[in-house]
């Protein structure tokens, strides 16, 4: 791992450390030596409950502001920009899909392409049927 990021990990307070070992996105060699370097500050556990009491509130509040970004419409401007990169709202209604084999039977989807429809095992039973209700 690279000095650079040795030096910054070491330089963040301990809530921002603690902040950092709980962010996946981070390399893992990152995040074995921040967890190293948790451990070597020999936090108390009451110290240890505080900040990630503080961690929980911290995140709430971006989650918070992000839902209140979220919440506000759209400007003129990027109205526009969506209008014209052709930004839709999905359909919400489907159209029925068209069935080919309609009138062919169950196991049409079945049959062997090299197979006529004459010698179809469903037209055979069919016939069968046909034969005894006669």
């Amino acid at each position: 791992m690279e000095r650079q990021v040795e030096l910054y990990i070491q330089g963040l307070s301990d809530l921002e450390l603690l902040e950092y070992t709980r962010t996946p996105t981070h390399l893992p060699e990152a995040l074995e030596f921040a967890n190293v370097e948790l451990a070597e500050r020999h936090l108390p556990a009451e110290l240890l409950t505080a900040l990630e009491k503080q961690l929980k509130q911290r995140q709430e509040a971006r989650e918070e502001e992000a839902r209140a970004i979220a919440a506000e419409p759209l400007n003129w401007e990027w109205r526009i920009a969506a209008f014209l990169c052709g930004v839709q709202i999905p359909r919400t209604r489907r159209r029925p899909k068209i069935q080919r084999n309609v009138g062919l039977g169950p196991d049409r989807s079945f049959a062997r392409p090299d197979s006529s429809p004459a010698s179809h095992p469903s037209l055979e039973l069919g016939k069968s049927a046909a034969l005894n209700t006669v």
